[in-house]
């Protein structure tokens, strides 16, 4: 079942918010998006504090033991992932660790560095960001596909894929390739 601990405050022009998760079932999403099929026990934190109208800070330190996608058709092999992510005034960086047993099968990293102040709110700051970072994979497909979050709707097989980030958070580039063989793509509504 695991447990939330949340505490915030507001007013004084600052909000702040503090999330404790320990071993949270991933299974309670369902509740939000009937059918997504996702399970796994995410222990962690959640940070953020906002002053003003200032870009805000905010840390997320995340693992999810177990992450696995359930559904008609299929069962994904059952993956850890560790993400680490903070965003900071001048700047933002997550990373994320996929592994299955002892193996790491993926990595993420992608930073950004938001506009200086005067270039608009803090919200067109970050969205016209550069962008930079890449994915590395090489893993089961319905890992990957189960981040889309489409209930109903499964992708098995293996999957390898390389890739590079660039351009701004609102228009992001992706160059790089994916390989596949013998995919096989469920759709539990129309039953293909």
């Amino acid at each position: 079942a695991g447990s939330t601990r949340i505490a915030g405050s507001f007013g004084g022009g600052v909000t702040a918010a503090q999330a404790r998760l320990d071993r949270l079932n991933l299974s309670m999403l369902s509740a939000f998006v009937p059918n997504l099929g996702i399970s796994g026990a995410v222990t962690g934190s959640l940070d953020y504090r906002q002053q003003g109208s200032a870009i805000p800070a905010a840390d997320a330190r995340l693992t999810i033991a177990g992450f696995q996608r359930t559904g008609l058709a299929a069962v994904s092999e059952p993956v850890d992932v560790q993400f680490v992510g903070r965003l900071v005034p001048d700047g933002g960086e997550a990373r994320a660790l996929v592994k299955r047993g002892a193996n790491t099968i993926g990595r993420m990293l992608a930073t950004l560095r938001p506009l200086p102040p005067g270039a608009g709110s803090w919200t067109t700051r970050l969205m016209q960001a550069p962008l930079a970072g890449g994915i590395r994979y090489n893993g089961p497909s319905a890992v990957l596909f189960s981040l889309a979050a489409l209930p109903n709707q499964q992708l098995s097989g293996p999957i390898a894929v390389a890739a590079d980030f660039s351009g701004r958070v609102s228009a992001p580039r992706l160059n790089g390739l994916i390989r596949a063989d013998n995919l096989t793509y469920d759709n539990e509504t129309y039953g293909t």
